[in-house]
């Protein structure tokens, strides 16, 4: 039997994104999708001013900063999505929107 479960993509937007050291990273905004595969490649987060500026980017004058996070850096996803990295250990994999 396999371990795939079928839910609406609805499920991950607007939940907290939480780090391994359980500080909040952001807000989940949308997904990134490989449309040759039909694959959820990555999630994107509306990050908090503390997680913008231990990633180093600069607040924008209107707005916020999203970024895309893989989707194996997901450890669980229930009323939050908890991540398997710390903020300092997401900034070598974290992508700018596209």
């Amino acid at each position: 039997m396999s371990d795939t479960i079928m839910v609406s993509i609805n499920v991950l937007f607007g939940k907290d994104v939480v780090g391994e050291d359980a500080r909040v990273i952001g807000k989940s905004t949308g997904a990134q999708i490989d449309l040759s595969q039909w694959l959820i490649t990555h999630i994107k987060v509306k990050l908090t001013e503390e997680a913008m500026r231990e990633l180093g980017y600069k607040k924008p004058l209107l707005g916020s900063v999203e970024v895309l996070l893989p989707v194996g850096s997901i450890k669980a996803v229930g009323d939050i999505i908890s991540v398997s990295k710390s903020i300092k250990e997401l900034k070598s994999i974290v992508e700018p929107r596209k």
